[in-house]
C-alpha cells in the first residue's frame, strides 16, 4: 500500500499490477498513514483531527464518541485488533498529554469508544519540542530533539508514561548527524529499531541490547549500533521507507523514491555484520 498527500495505491503487487487507485477529494491533503486495524487498508489523518479510513472500496471518516479527534495529530498507530493510538506532534499544555488510546466499536474499523489520554511523567524544566515520528511495540517510542526516546506505563492498568532518552552505543560519524526528520520502526514482533533520516537520506539499524520486550528493561535497555547506509540517488530521493511487521527478525526493507519502490532483505544485512563484519553491498 502506497499512500500519498492527495491519494493512495493499495493492493500494489507489481508494475503489472498496480492495485486500487483511491482520490481523496477532501480539498485539503492528507498527511500520513499507517495501516489499519485489520491491515486491509491505511488510518490516514491530516493535523486538523480528522482521520479516514482508505480502503480499495474508497474512504471513511473515522469517528469517536468523544466527538472530534484532538488537533495537532502528530502521528497514529494501531496495535493488536482494536486499539488505535493517536499521538500529538507536541506535550499538549493541560497535563503533559502525549497520546490517546482508542477502542473500536466490536467489528468496526471506523467507530470508536472514547479515548483514554496517556500523559508522560516529566521532571521542571524537560522540554521535548516536536515529535517527528512515532512508533509502538508495546511501549512507545518518539524522536525530537535530534533523539529517540521511550514512553511507558509503569502501572500496565494506568495512564502515566515514564519517560527516558534512549542511549545509542558505537557507530560512525553518521550515527552522530541526526536530523530531527526522523522516522523510527520497529514492532513487538523484533529486537531491531531502524531510523530513516529523510533529510540526510541515512537509514541505521542497532539492536536492542537488553530485550525490549521484557518490562523489567524498558529502563536500561541500549541501542547498539549495527550498520548504516546512505541513499544516493543522484537528483532523486528516497521517500518513505517501511519493513512489515510480520517479517520479524527476518526483517525486509521496502524503499519509496522517485524510482520507484524497491524491496531490500534487509536480514542479509545483519547476517553479513554478524558472520564476517562487513556490510554487504546494495543497489535500487
Amino acid at each position: 500500500m502506497i499512500a500519498g498527500s492527495k491519494g493512495a495505491m493499495l493492493e500494489v503487487v507489481s508494475d503489472a499490477s498496480r492495485g486500487s487507485l483511491v482520490e481523496y477529494n477532501l480539498g485539503k491533503p492528507l498527511n500520513e498513514c499507517n495501516i489499519s486495524l485489520l491491515k486491509n487498508g491505511l488510518y490516514c489523518y491530516n493535523p486538523d483531527g480528522d482521520i479516514y479510513l482508505i480502503t480499495k472500496s474508497g474512504m471513511e471518516p473515522v469517528e469517536t464518541s468523544d466527538g472530534d479527534f484532538r488537533s495537532g495529530i502528530g502521528g497514529i498507530g494501531t496495535f493488536n485488533r482494536n486499539n488505535l493510538y493517536v499521538f500529538q506532534n507536541s506535550l499538549s499544555s493541560v497535563g503533559n498529554m502525549l497520546l490517546t488510546r482508542y477502542r473500536n466499536v466490536a467489528g468496526s474499523q471506523t467507530q470508536y469508544q472514547g479515548g483514554s489520554p496517556y500523559e508522560v511523567l516529566v521532571g521542571s524544566g524537560t522540554t521535548f519540542g516536536s515529535f517527528s515520528s512515532f512508533a509502538i511495540d508495546g511501549s512507545f517510542l518518539g524522536w525530537a530533539n535530534h533523539k529517540p526516546y521511550l514512553f511507558w506505563r509503569g502501572d500496565v492498568s494506568g495512564t502515566a508514561l515514564s519517560y527516558r532518552e534512549l542511549k545509542i552505543r558505537g557507530g560512525d560519524t553518521i550515527t552522530q548527524n541526526f536530523s530531527n526528520n526522523v522516522k523510527i520502526l520497529t514492532s513487538s514482533s523484533t529486537r531491531y529499531i531502524y531510523l530513516f533520516d529523510r533529510d540526510n537520506q541515512t537509514f541505521t539499524a542497532y539492536e536492542t541490547q537488553g530485550t525490549k520486550a521484557n518490562d523489567a528493561n524498558k529502563a536500561t535497555y541500549q541501542l547498539v549500533y549495527l550498520f548504516s547506509f546512505k541513499f544516493d540517488l543522484g537528483a532523486g530521493k528516497v521517500y518513505d521507507v517501511g519493513i512489515p511487521e510480520s517479517t520479524g527478525d527476518k526483517p525486509e526493507l521496502y524503499i519509496l523514491s522517485s524510482e520507484g519502490i524497491n524491496k531490500i532483505a534487509l536480514y542479509e544485512f545483519v547476517e553479513s555484520i554478524r558472520n564476517n563484519n562487513q556490510l554487504k553491498m546494495v543497489a535500487l
